[in-house]
């Protein structure tokens, strides 16, 4: 399934665990929750990863595709700044000893 990143502005004040304003906010979409009309584990939350200097918290998704994770937050009511496709390295190793990326 293709991986997104998502730019979200988050203001502070921000708690002690970086990852706690986006994924409050946005692990609902990706737990497979029911709402009606979606697709149930469609989209699915991966990582999550705050820049407080910043005030923006980066979302790396799981989604069929981009318009589907933007419709998937739009109908939470999370606004985002941009969703662009993510190749992600998941730390392993080929044969060759270059990353699986």
């Amino acid at each position: 399934m293709p991986t997104f990143l998502v730019e979200r502005y988050a203001p502070g004040p921000w708690p002690a665990s970086p990852g706690t304003p986006h994924r409050s906010a946005v692990a609902e979409a990706g737990s497979g929750t029911a709402r009606e009309g979606a697709v149930p584990g469609a989209v699915r939350l991966v990582l999550s990863a705050a820049i407080p200097s910043d005030e923006i918290v980066l979302g790396l998704f799981e989604a069929p595709t981009q318009d589907a994770l933007a419709a998937e937050l739009d109908a939470r009511g999370l606004p985002f700044i941009r969703i662009v496709e993510a190749l992600v390295d998941d730390g392993r190793w080929d044969a060759g000893g270059r990353t699986t990326c």
